[in-house]
């Protein structure tokens, strides 16, 4: 007679013993695995653990060597663009700090559009970018916050990208 397979305490597949049957089991040969199967060993852990540091770190040298005439916290210059966006974001980036010192609404300003004033939740404002980058921008200036958060932005994406690939592909 054959032993059967079952499934065990721990979802394991261990050899069922028919009635009767005395089994002889050495523990000292069984091992505990984690769950996924394989025992990771410690070099394993801290090659995994350089990627997760050297991936961003690549990734925001990358960021500024892309943007490279202009340095990450350069307050004098934007980077080149024969568009508006770049003023009118460093102008949002600006504009929480100064709103929330000065008593003002964050969400509708009379500084653009005079006489009446313009709504910023109707548009493309950046109010939580603002408050994130408050303290650079109080120290160095909104130009020097929007070339930061543009580089921050690009190897932000880039490490996310990282790690999703890395889990589906590791």
């Amino acid at each position: 007679m054959s032993p059967s397979l079952a499934v065990g305490w721990l979802g394991a597949s261990m050899p069922s013993i028919p009635c009767g049957v005395r089994a002889n089991v050495d523990i000292r040969n069984l091992a505990v695995t984690p769950a996924g199967g394989a025992v990771r060993d410690r070099q394993s852990r801290v090659r995994r653990l350089a990627a997760a540091w050297l991936a961003p770190a690549c990734y925001l040298l990358l960021a500024c060597l892309a943007y490279w005439p202009v340095s990450p916290l350069d307050s004098h210059h934007l980077v080149n663009c024969r568009c508006p966006d770049p003023q009118q974001q460093a102008w949002y980036l600006a504009w929480p700090p100064f709103a929330l010192t000065h008593g003002l609404n964050l969400f509708f300003t009379t500084y653009l559009q005079v006489p009446n004033g313009g709504n910023l939740a109707a548009s493309t404002s950046m109010p939580l970018l603002g408050l994130l980058g408050a303290p650079v921008t109080v120290l160095a200036g909104p130009l020097a916050t929007f070339n930061l958060m543009l580089r921050l932005a690009l190897a932000a994406s880039g490490t996310s990208m990282f790690f999703v690939l890395r889990r589906y592909t590791s």
